[in-house]
């Protein structure tokens, strides 16, 4: 079995610093389309998936609510009670930011976690919104 991870975000995993920084994320209208999984709730999938008889299989370990990169940072900021990101297009970004995180604005996924919701009911935390609201945001 593999499991196909993409971010993973937890109370001590939050771009807080750079949100501190006041660094740019390309504006929602460019912004790709990203997926994410807690890290709690990973960690219950690769258990589930351990326990589990399958063997070939390829499971997308997400939320299933994948949202945009500007959406996720301008979250986190409301919730740590940050001035959201300023807002650039991409072609200021390709200038500015590391190669690697332009190489990661530009991709663009939205995966379904199907396969997923078969090892595991539901993540304790389908959005960051739930997330939030169990540490009192």
């Amino acid at each position: 079995m593999i499991l196909r991870v993409p971010g993973i975000y937890a109370q001590d995993r939050l771009p807080l610093a750079r949100l501190q920084k006041g660094l740019p994320i390309v504006r929602k209208a460019e912004a790709g389309w990203t997926n994410r999984i807690h890290a709690d709730d990973l960690a219950s999938a690769c258990k589930a998936a351990m326990e589990s008889t399958c063997s070939a299989e390829i499971i997308n370990i997400c939320d299933g609510n994948p949202s945009t990169m500007t959406d996720y940072f301008n979250q986190i900021a409301d919730y740590a009670n940050l001035p959201r990101p300023p807002q650039i297009t991409m072609a200021e970004a390709e200038k500015t930011l590391s190669k690697g995180m332009v190489s990661y604005l530009k991709e663009s996924r939205r995966i379904k976690n199907d396969k997923m919701l078969k090892l595991l009911t539901s993540p304790q935390y389908p959005d960051l919104e739930s997330f939030f609201a169990s540490i009192g945001g």
